[in-house]
């Protein structure tokens, strides 16, 4: 049976007061200091039994990092993030854990930062990679329900440029009439623009004006998760499809003031019937985010290998990975779709 260990952090207080209970009690401003005194907490997943052969046990670990002190250290202190990470590597080989999967702001480092793989004693993997087919897979199911063409929608990717926003941008310019950048720097975003130029013949856009660049959308990938350089929900037209990828899904109560908007939750997976994973990830049962379902996946295949890791991941993973979840029956989940 093949052991694997989730690393992720709380992304709410709330998160954090359920799982370091004495949190409850004290002052918001004293909680930062209390959990500088904590060790990670680990939590025992259910094991997961597809089939009389694959049978694999798991275990959520959380970084006890308060969100924004997460956001902040990636700005200003990466190497304490990082040293984090490594540190959760020793304790999930203490666990008999053979790969380990990272989720949040700790997946996007990592892929900041693949060389960390060498610091590790066991594999890592982002997720990055079947958070992006989750995310393709989702608005191309909206798309057909719609009965819409594809080859003559727009598709407007805002920024910060990430693994998941790079493969989804690349993978979607095979079938979109035109794709529009923006949200970044603009080194970044001519950076991924060369990159779908190499692989498709289309028109590609970068404009710095966010705002400007969604008004002609008739899809949109965010990846920011604050309202600074966020697009403006009135600014959309009708019918526009919303998927937001960002780590804290902050346009889920924005879009409540557009019901002629459909909004997609990027990167969550359905699991297989089973009696859940005893944990509480704020989802319905069998629901969890396709981070933490990428490493399941690659341990029910025995995939011990440092899989999704770097900003420009091979954009043939897509497809490994879609292979997987369709052989242990992990699906795309779109509520109401």
């Amino acid at each position: 049976m093949k052991t694997f260990v989730f690393l992720s952090h709380p992304l709410n207080i709330n998160q954090v007061k359920s799982l370091w209970p004495l949190t409850r009690i004290l002052p918001v401003s004293f909680i930062k200091s209390y959990l500088r005194h904590c060790d990670f907490k680990i939590l025992p997943l259910k094991k997961i039994k597809l089939n009389q052969v694959r049978e694999i046990q798991g275990y959520f670990m959380v970084c006890p990092l308060l969100p924004e002190e997460i956001e902040g250290l990636i700005k200003v202190n990466e190497e304490l993030l990082l040293e984090k990470i490594i540190s959760a590597g020793d304790v999930a080989q203490g666990l008999g854990a053979r790969i380990m999967g990272l989720g949040g702001y700790l997946g996007i480092l990592a892929d900041k930062k693949p060389m960390i793989y060498k610091h590790l004693k066991v594999p890592v993997s982002s997720g990055s990679t079947f958070t992006a087919w989750s995310i393709f897979e989702a608005v191309f199911k909206v798309v057909k329900q719609k009965v819409w063409d594809i080859k003559r929608l727009n598709l407007v990717v805002v920024g910060p440029i990430t693994a998941v926003s790079s493969l989804c941008a690349r993978k979607f310019s095979e079938y979109v009439a035109k794709i529009i950048l923006t949200g970044e720097s603009e080194e970044k975003l001519l950076k991924l623009k060369n990159m779908i130029n190499e692989l498709n013949s289309l028109e590609i856009e970068i404009e710095q004006d966010v705002s400007e660049a969604v008004k002609g959308a008739d899809i949109i990938i965010n990846t920011n998760s604050k309202d600074s350089g966020l697009f403006n929900i009135t600014d959309l037209r009708r019918e526009t499809i919303v998927c937001d990828a960002s780590v804290f899904q902050i346009l889920a109560e924005k879009v409540k003031e557009r019901k002629d908007i459909t909004f997609i939750a990027g990167g969550i997976i359905k699991l297989p019937k089973t009696e859940g994973l005893g944990l509480n990830l704020c989802l319905p049962e069998e629901i969890i985010y396709a981070s933490m379902a990428e490493i399941m996946l690659l341990a029910l295949e025995e995939r011990l290998v440092n899989y999704s890791l770097g900003e420009n991941i091979n954009l043939d993973k897509l497809e490994d990975i879609a292979d997987m979840a369709v052989r242990h029956d992990f699906k795309i989940w779109v509520p109401d779709a």
